[in-house]
């Protein structure tokens, strides 16, 4: 829009006309208002990025070397570690130099830290029985990882 006009979202379809068979018709729009401007009934939702849960279980004191070894030395759980791979990319270490300083694949890095992105909330989940989460605990990240659909 013109200068001091609020922004418009403008997607084919819309405005009064009809849709054809395959969809939108060229030249045929769908209008949505600025985000400011809120609609009757509040449906918009400004994005908020979600918490990272990993983070805040990470000991930051500790070096990318030092990370890198506990990793080889898996020294902790699997889901305890998991928030370490997601640390040291965040620090630009690429999975392939995690590979080659731990042996753990990338694939095997990506599985853990999918896993461990389902496994966190339910161990807070009081409906999750302790014997479910201590299914996890000592492994059987692999179902988890079919969970994150569900």
């Amino acid at each position: 829009g013109a200068p001091g006009t609020p922004g418009r979202l403008i997607i084919p379809g819309q405005e009064g006309q009809q849709s054809g068979p395959a969809g939108p018709m060229p030249g045929q729009r769908l209008v949505f208002n600025n985000p400011n401007e809120q609609p009757e009934g509040g449906f918009y939702q400004p994005f908020r990025r979600p918490t990272d849960q990993t983070e805040s279980q990470i000991d930051r004191s500790l070096s990318v070397e030092d990370i890198l070894k506990m990793i080889r030395e898996q020294r902790g759980a699997w889901y305890q570690l998991a928030p370490y791979l997601t640390h040291l990319k965040t620090q630009g270490v690429l999975p392939d130099m995690v590979d080659k300083a731990t042996g753990m694949t990338p694939r095997a890095q990506n599985d853990m830290v999918i896993a461990a992105g389902v496994f966190t909330p339910l161990l807070s989940n009081n409906n999750v029985s302790e014997t479910c989460k201590n299914f996890f605990k000592a492994g059987n990240q692999e179902v988890l990882l079919e969970m994150r659909v569900v």
